[in-house]
């Protein structure tokens, strides 16, 4: 609940007991009858008060349940995408071992080549690719 509703709220519950509170005060002078009305009337108008505030605490609980609802689902995508980026830097690693293993492989199969021999090698005399 935000700080302006509940103040608007706490407002509201402190004009109608202001009001019940000064009609207390005229009270000296009056039936019984006149004071049962202005009870019951001063109920009414609390009864009213107190629904309206009911109805605005129900909006504001349902506002906070939509925005946790939100609030929810962005986590949810937060951790669809960690979970991507997680994934797609597993395949990077993979590749570039991958890479590195080809990498020997041919490092491997030149120097082959250049120790088999200088007889017509192409290889012979080129730089390695360690170099």
């Amino acid at each position: 609940m935000s700080d302006e509703a509940l103040r608007d709220l706490l407002h509201d519950a402190g004009r109608v007991l202001a009001r019940m509170g000064s009609s207390a005060l005229a009270l000296e002078n009056v039936t019984t009858q006149e004071d049962i009305a202005q009870v019951a009337a001063q109920l009414a108008d609390l009864t009213q008060t107190v629904e309206a505030m009911a109805k605005d605490l129900k909006a504001m609980t349902e506002r906070a349940d939509t925005q946790e609802a939100r609030a929810d689902n962005w986590r949810t995508i937060a951790d669809i995408q960690d979970d991507d980026a997680l994934m797609q830097q597993e395949r990077v690693d993979l590749a570039a071992r991958e890479l590195a293993d080809v990498s020997h492989r041919l490092q491997a199969a030149a120097t082959l080549l250049q120790e088999s021999g200088g007889s017509g090698s192409r290889i012979s005399g080129k730089r390695s690719f360690a170099e």
